[in-house]
């Protein structure tokens, strides 16, 4: 006698689970906060693995939309950083020249 979860000379198979990608959205949820493209890229494939099983997976859409609002803020951050900081220091420096310089509002600008 055979059971369901024996296979062939009864050696046991391993079980399937019908999971619906929901492992895979928790995953996601967890990386959008650490790793904001992995996570939205980790939950866009479990909300596709979902809707192929034809269930819903909320922490896979949570990871979606948590994931491209801090990809969104990251990006905004590193352009904020090069137009507003870096882009200033280097006109400045090219307009001033190498050396120590004390600006206007007192302020100190080191140019190499």
């Amino acid at each position: 006698m055979t059971l369901p979860f024996e296979g062939e000379a009864g050696h046991p198979v391993p079980r399937t689970t019908t999971d619906s990608g929901v492992i895979l959205g928790i995953i996601a949820l967890v990386l959008s906060v650490v790793i904001a493209p992995v996570g939205f890229v980790m939950g866009i494939v479990g909300t596709v693995m979902s809707k192929r099983r034809g269930t819903s997976n909320i922490p896979a859409v949570l990871a979606i939309v948590i994931g491209a609002l801090v990809t969104l803020l990251w990006i905004a951050l590193i352009l904020f950083l090069v137009f507003v900081v870096a882009i200033p220091l280097l006109t400045a420096c090219a307009e001033y020249g190498p050396g120590v310089h004390t600006l206007e509002n007192g302020s100190t600008l080191s140019c190499s």
